[in-house]
């Protein structure tokens, strides 16, 4: 909502310059919500630009810790009949591809879909559980003494707003 710069510092004590600034009304269960993911965003960027994490690539990590928080769901959905999957698969043993791709290709004829859930859908045992593993995989892997370990300090001191 808007509201004067008088009015803002009759109810937050904050003084600001311009003539109007806005609050934000949140529930309990949205403020917890919108700490909760900056917080997990905040220490996922760090531990990415660390350099001390092993994932691939950042969304692999951000999926890794995602499924910790049980926010990963994955559906089998194909709308090929079986005589098509199968003479697909007949195919593709032939070709002389990777594993990997052979997999990828198994996952397709499967209708594998993985739905991506928002955090502010995560229970908050399952945002514990996510946030406490990305904090063990940050201290076992030195984050504290890389070049991100300021920041990680800075994030560990304002980690009480959201852990009481």
């Amino acid at each position: 909502m808007k509201y004067s710069r008088e009015k803002i510092k009759e109810l937050t004590g904050e003084e600001i310059k311009e003539d109007f600034g806005y609050l934000e009304v949140l529930t309990e269960k949205q403020f917890k919500s919108k700490s909760q993911n900056r917080l997990f965003h905040a220490l996922l960027d760090c531990f990415w630009e660390s350099g001390c994490s092993s994932f691939v690539s950042k969304q692999e990590m951000r999926w890794h810790y995602k499924q910790i928080a049980h926010l990963i769901e994955t559906e089998y959905i194909c709308p090929l009949d079986v005589w098509t999957k199968e003479c697909v698969w007949k195919a593709i043993k032939l070709l002389p591809i990777e594993e990997e791709q052979r997999r990828a290709v198994v996952d397709l004829l499967k209708g594998k879909v993985i739905k991506e859930h928002s955090w502010g859908e995560a229970l908050k045992d399952g945002a514990r559980l996510a946030i406490d593993s990305i904090m063990r995989d940050m201290d076992a892997s030195g984050v504290i003494t890389s070049r991100k370990g300021k920041k990680y300090e800075e994030i560990l001191k304002g980690l009480n707003e959201w852990w009481e």
